[in-house]
């Protein structure tokens, strides 16, 4: 039976629900592993035209519901368009499912009823790097809170249980971690070496920052990060 990891703001989460699902469910086989519902939602850098990007945005979608489609290895994004889930489809074992925002809450949730239906899955997390998902949107740091907010808002409308997880708490640089703190429950489990080993090919080419000090900081890599244009540092 498979698992469902929401990724809630889309690009770097969608590489770390790939870890987290092997840290805490294990390595699982073909048939077990989780689908990742994920934004098609990336920097200029990879995308220029301005985002999130739909299904009609894609050729060689695979449909998993009317309103939920797969992002196989072979698809790929109608130019300017770009994207980096067909490289991740190539390159990790999951299945990658779209999040399509474009109808709002109420559409994502059609989508994420659809897919528990369809899956049936033995557990459903909603995850996010960094820790901006617990926003309450007054905060001066607050730079980019939409997708996680809209991911949260349309899972706590789905009448299945959802875990809420968060990883690196403050790498995003969005909330101080002393701020997070009081606001996060117990930890569910510590990311080790062995846990990100799976995604090192990957962090060589995608440009999730905070995803990548997720990784640095499971190999024991301590230091400033400089993030960003603004030249914030991430401790």
């Amino acid at each position: 039976m498979t698992r469902l990891i929401v990724a809630g703001g889309g690009g770097g989460d969608a590489v770390a629900a790939a870890v987290i699902d092997r840290a805490l469910y294990g390595p699982g086989t073909a048939d077990d592993r989780a689908v990742v519902l994920t934004y098609a939602w990336d920097r200029l850098l990879v995308d220029p035209v301005p985002g999130p990007r739909g299904a009609a945005d894609f050729t060689g979608l695979r449909a998993l519901t009317p309103s939920v489609y797969a992002v196989p290895k072979d698809a790929r994004p109608v130019a300017p368009a770009g994207s980096t889930l067909p490289r991740l489809a190539a390159e990790l074992p999951h299945t990658f499912a779209l999040l399509d925002p474009h109808h709002g809450v109420e559409g994502m949730v059609r989508q994420l009823e659809e897919l528990i239906e369809h899956l049936a899955p033995a557990s459903i997390d909603l995850l996010d790097v960094g820790g901006d998902i617990l926003a309450r949107g007054d905060e001066p740091t607050l730079r980019s809170p939409l997708g996680d907010a809209l991911s949260l808002a349309a899972c706590a409308q789905v009448t299945a249980e959802i875990r809420l997880l968060v990883a690196g708490p403050g790498l995003d640089g969005e909330i101080p971690v002393e701020v997070l703190r009081e606001r996060l429950g117990p930890v569910v489990h510590t990311l080790t070496a062995e846990d990100v080993a799976p995604i090192g090919p990957v962090m060589e080419w995608h440009p999730s920052e905070a995803t990548g000090m997720l990784t640095a900081t499971a190999r024991r890599v301590r230091g400033l990060c400089e993030v960003r244009d603004a030249g914030l540092t991430i401790p």
